[in-house]
């Protein structure tokens, strides 16, 4: 009865071959074989008539130098699975496969770096696809950026939520396909060169910057001017509060993923200590770089003194809330409630001005400073073992004097009150 029945499977087969009923998701070899369509055109022979590598080059494609943007119309269906970017040279591509989106609606993709000439079979893989959902039948308006070193795509409406791949230089011909290739995807393109249209770009006041009238978001406040003008030197102390010695603050940061980090400065007259926040691990811990010796802007730092951004982190987007003390010699962040959890950078004694900012300001990331506290004074012994800290509150004709003292297993207060003379 085996035997009959893995014949009867052997001529469905043939059956099927023969007469080209392959399924929605295969691609028919023009032997009448049928293959995975996500095998076409990768450089590969999967037919073995090698017609799942003929007509490669009518996947749609357009010119997209350093610096030009495009608006890419896709007809996208379930068959298709995936959207595949790839900018290309002559020999070699880099890929964005778009997968879908997050429950928060953000892209979940993968990129390539290193692939053939067809954009498969890439070297270094990096993938964001936890959790997602294929797109929804239909079309799909996606912006395409050939940024300096690399390719951006994002969906159109959502310049804060981008994927990149690192591109070379040579690097300047943009291709859309599906990934699963059984069928066509008809694209329209639509290029604008020299328009800013992405999300970590200023756009400089006189349109003389250097990326179609545009710099890098990053660049923006670094002390120097890259716009003829100087507009990205404008403006450069908006969120900026006196933190004295010994002084704390809450800090609420509005956050958006084209920010890319927060930054912490404190700050001199003329030089700062900066602590950069990549975000949050998944147990909570803070991802950070420690840099000092800064310009007055926080940037062109000599001095970088440690880098704890190993493993995932990020923020979550939207409210931000740090908390920063400018301690002895010291600035301390830590995210609200996690104390425990503090970044911290050497500081200069006369430094006592707080500045936070994106690290891409190519758009404003509102910040509101709250719950100042006054410093207090901490003289402490020679060990560091013991502090004896004293906080004067007045309050209608009374004085009240706090002692905190601080050893190595926390911190008991004793409060007494008395009367003014």
């Amino acid at each position: 009865m085996a035997a009959k029945s893995l014949t009867l499977l052997g001529l469905l087969a043939a059956v099927s071959t023969v007469a080209g009923l392959c399924k929605p998701w295969e691609f028919r070899c023009e032997d009448g074989k049928c293959v995975g369509g996500w095998g076409r055109c990768d450089g590969g022979r999967h037919c073995g008539d090698r017609s799942d590598e003929e007509g490669c080059n009518v996947i749609p494609s357009v010119a997209l130098p350093a610096n030009a943007s495009v608006t890419a119309r896709v007809q996208y269906a379930h068959v298709h699975e995936a959207i595949e970017l790839h900018l290309c040279s002559a020999h070699f591509c880099s890929t964005v496969w778009l997968r879908g989106v997050g429950e928060d609606g953000t892209l979940r993709y993968e990129t390539f770096g290193g692939c053939n000439r067809l954009g498969r079979r890439g070297g270094t893989r990096k993938d964001h696809t936890d959790g997602y959902d294929f797109f929804p039948p239909g079309e799909k308006v996606l912006e395409a950026q050939h940024r300096p070193g690399r390719l951006a795509v994002w969906l159109q409406g959502r310049p804060d939520d981008v994927a990149e791949v690192p591109v070379e230089a040579d690097y300047g011909t943009l291709r859309v396909r599906p990934w699963n290739w059984a069928t066509d995807m008809p694209v329209e393109f639509n290029v604008t060169a020299g328009d800013c249209g992405a999300s970590d770009l200023f756009k400089c006041k006189d349109g003389s910057g250097f990326i179609g009238g545009c710099v890098p978001g990053q660049r923006r406040c670094s002390g120097e001017e890259d716009c003829g003008d100087g507009s990205d030197e404008e403006g450069c102390d908006a969120h900026t509060v006196a933190l004295p010695p010994n002084a704390s603050v809450t800090v609420r940061v509005q956050f958006a993923r084209l920010h890319r980090y927060v930054e912490l400065h404190l700050c001199g007259a003329r030089n700062c200590s900066t602590l950069m926040l990549h975000g949050e691990r998944p147990d909570g811990t803070l991802a950070y770089e420690a840099t000092a010796s800064c310009n007055r802007l926080g940037r062109d730092c000599t001095n970088i003194l440690e880098a704890h951004i190993s493993g995932p982190h990020n923020f979550v987007f939207g409210e931000v809330v740090l908390e920063a003390q400018h301690r002895p010699g010291r600035l301390a962040v830590w995210p609200q409630g996690r104390p425990e959890d503090a970044a911290e950078v050497p500081v200069e004694a006369d430094y006592g001005t707080l500045r936070v900012r994106p690290y891409v300001w190519s758009a404003d990331m509102p910040v509101q400073f709250t719950g100042i506290r006054p410093p207090r004074l901490l003289p402490e012994d020679v060990d560091g073992a013991l502090a004896l800290s004293v906080e004067a509150a007045v309050d209608a004709g009374g004085v009240g004097l706090l002692f905190e003292e601080r050893g190595e297993f926390g911190i008991s207060s004793l409060l007494f009150s008395g009367t003014l003379l």
